[in-house]
């Protein structure tokens, strides 16, 4: 059903082990029960940007607050409780977001990590203690910040590829 009407990004870390893959991300959903992986956009360590669940349907990435039909949850593959986001995610976070903010008229304010929904204080620390609260929304903040949306449509990989 197409019952998600966005007026968040959220953006999470998947908080796991080096090795960690799209692939394996998607195989832990299904073992869940869920239709597929549970987040909107996926970026890999080398920033591919991969697509999860259709902008259209709610995601399976924030439980509180009915957030889901609200939002699209990316997720930036990494633990950055212990280390930091690479060069090229960042970029592909960077012009992802600021694509989506541009089709959906996403206010800045409302480009938060997993942990802005989980109380004071949290009980994850997703997208990771290593980064500000406001680190997501500061990597488009910049008024030179512009994208292509056919480049950033054509490198965006599709989960459905994959099966």
């Amino acid at each position: 059903p197409k019952d998600n009407f966005p007026k968040y990004l959220v953006v999470h870390h998947s908080a796991a082990s080096e090795d960690q893959t799209v692939q394996s991300i998607e195989t832990y959903h299904l073992s869940l029960g869920w239709e597929g992986v549970g987040y909107h956009f996926l970026i890999t360590k080398t920033g591919e940007i991969w697509k999860g669940r259709p902008e259209q349907y709610h995601g399976s990435h924030v439980a509180e607050d009915s957030i889901n039909k609200l939002s699209l949850g990316i997720c930036l593959i990494g633990d950055f409780d212990t280390k930091y986001p690479t060069t090229e995610q960042e970029t592909a976070l960077m012009r992802l977001m600021t694509s989506l903010v541009a089709n959906y008229s996403i206010l800045p304010e409302n480009i938060v990590p997993h942990r802005h929904f989980l109380g004071i204080p949290p009980y994850k620390s997703c997208f990771g203690k290593n980064l500000p609260h406001d680190w997501a929304k500061n990597l488009i903040s910049s008024p030179d910040t512009l994208v292509n949306k056919t480049e950033i449509k054509k490198k965006i990989h599709d989960l459905v590829d994959l099966l």
